[in-house]
């Protein structure tokens, strides 16, 4: 299990991490990603964590009006100057997984392309078809 913040739980506890903002607090502690809107906040979480999600990248379908600020020259630019395990979120489409990759992503997250589609199953289905390909 991976708790999202702390919460109060004993980081001891048996769970395999915990999933934190990058502008939360950190104790000591087993984490295993951050939640990141900048490039400085991705490097100070990088070695804090196994990876960190970097968003967003591209307008957001779930949350209306939460605008990208990042370019795709920028991104590759970061991308090679740093070796960060990261997780492409915001605006991702099946669509637009393949673009994610030669950037320097580790990953992508899709949410509101699925939630948001008028058939989440099939949304899913060519999400998980373009990742294999």
């Amino acid at each position: 299990m991976i708790v999202h913040g702390s919460n109060g739980f004993n980081l001891e506890a048996n769970i395999s991490g915990v999933h934190k903002r990058s502008t939360d607090q950190w104790e000591e502690g087993k984490y295993i990603s951050a939640a990141c809107h900048s490039f400085d906040e991705v490097i100070n979480a990088t070695n804090k964590t196994e990876y960190t999600f970097l968003s967003p990248i591209k307008n957001s379908i779930s949350k209306k009006g939460y605008e990208s600020k990042f370019n795709t020259d920028d991104l590759v630019s970061f991308f090679q100057r740093n070796e960060a395990q990261t997780i492409a979120l915001g605006g991702i489409t099946p669509e637009s997984i393949s673009e994610m990759k030669p950037i320097g992503f580790s990953g992508v997250a899709l949410c509101g392309a699925i939630w948001e589609a008028n058939d989440p199953i099939n949304e899913l289905k060519k999400a998980i078809n373009e990742c294999q390909e």
